[in-house]
């Protein structure tokens, strides 16, 4: 704050706002003042969340078939599980993400090339990011008690990560791809 003392412009740290006000209506220093604060209550009808806005309970699942094949497995889309008698259905099940937490996940998967002077995104930081924050439940959990998967405060926990990371690479690759293409293409 700048004051004028005898001409000369001085500078002074800013004032709290309490002291000022009892400089102001004349309490003597030293003595204490309360000073009553407004409650914001609450309103007694509580404000739903409209259709539009990501909820809780806003989940996508995604649906696929295998056959296995020569040691390897065949990824089938839920449009084709008629074409193949002895199919196994599996699913899985994912939340919505909010747009605060895409751009954070976005910014802590951004690289910065210092040679190039560009910002890319490490899609595997990223990918790794939504499902870690992002799977719910899924059908190979039916299988065994060895796949379920198992949440601390919202995030899946390393030995539920690992178990997804043992997967065949392509049924890996399929689940992020359909994920991918709900939360950032909704297809």
């Amino acid at each position: 704050m700048k004051k004028i003392i005898n001409g000369e412009e001085q500078f002074s740290p800013p004032v709290n706002p309490i002291d000022a006000m009892k400089e102001r209506i004349g309490v003597p220093s030293g003595v204490s003042i309360q000073v009553p604060v407004q409650n914001a209550s609450k309103s007694n009808y509580p404000i739903e969340k409209s259709k539009y806005e990501v909820k809780k309970e806003s989940f996508f699942t995604i649906e696929f078939g295998l056959i296995e094949s020569d040691g390897r497995f065949l990824i089938v889309d839920k449009e084709n599980y008629g074409s193949f008698p002895d199919i196994e259905k599996h699913w899985v099940k994912f939340r919505y993400w909010r747009y605060d937490e895409e751009l954070k996940w976005r910014e802590s998967s951004t690289k910065f090339d210092p040679d190039s002077r560009n910002f890319t995104i490490d899609r595997g930081k990223f990918d790794e990011l939504k499902i870690r924050n992002l799977m719910i439940d899924w059908s190979f959990a039916e299988l065994s008690d060895r796949h379920k998967l198992f949440h601390v405060n919202g995030f899946l926990v390393d030995e539920s990560f690992e178990m997804f990371k043992s997967l065949f690479p392509n049924i890996i690759l399929a689940i992020i791809n359909s994920m991918n293409n709900i939360l950032e293409n909704n297809q």
